[in-house]
């Protein structure tokens, strides 16, 4: 199978993803999904007219499908934990830390950069600065030391204009 696909960044930068096998995606779902994630890693990512597409890309698009729906699941089951890890002596950084529905830990550096791909970075970044407000209000930290905690941004987040409104409110909510 054959796609080409007109690159809107570059505006008549033409490119082609060939699909060795049309059998390494059996259903119109997951061809519609190697054409989202190929447009998103591949054409970003190369300078290439042509860009070959064959059973690993795929292997990888499906990896990374399985990965956002545990962290989908994570966010939704509530198995999303922060961890409080001094960077400096009593000042704590909130580490993010999700789970699969069998306890199991879901690979951090690949979960983060899957959330911020998927565009859900802002949810878990949420949920973490909650969790980070709860601990400060309930947690009684003060008495170690702690009388706050860093919390990570990444660059996505930070673009988002209503990021400080929301935030705002989560720390008014915490007092």
């Amino acid at each position: 199978a054959l796609d080409t696909y007109l690159s809107a960044s570059s505006g008549s930068n033409l490119k082609i993803l060939f699909l060795e096998d049309c059998l390494l995606t059996p259903c119109q779902e997951d061809f519609f999904s190697l054409l989202r994630y190929c447009r998103r890693t591949k054409i970003k990512q190369t300078v290439q007219r042509f860009i070959p597409v064959d059973a690993s890309v795929v292997a990888h698009m499906y990896a990374e499908n399985d990965l956002i729906q545990k962290i989908d699941d994570a966010i939704s089951q509530n198995r999303i934990e922060d961890f409080f890890s001094p960077s400096i002596p009593h000042l704590p950084e909130a580490l993010v830390r999700m789970y699969d529905a069998h306890g199991n830990l879901l690979p951090v550096y690949d979960s983060i950069c899957a959330a911020e791909e998927s565009g859900r970075i802002h949810q878990i970044g949420e949920i973490v600065f909650e969790k980070v407000c709860h601990a400060i209000r309930n947690e009684q930290l003060a008495q170690y030391g702690l009388h706050y905690i860093e919390v990570n941004l990444s660059v996505a987040q930070c673009s988002d204009e209503k990021l400080a409104e929301r935030y705002i409110r989560i720390m008014e909510r915490y007092q």
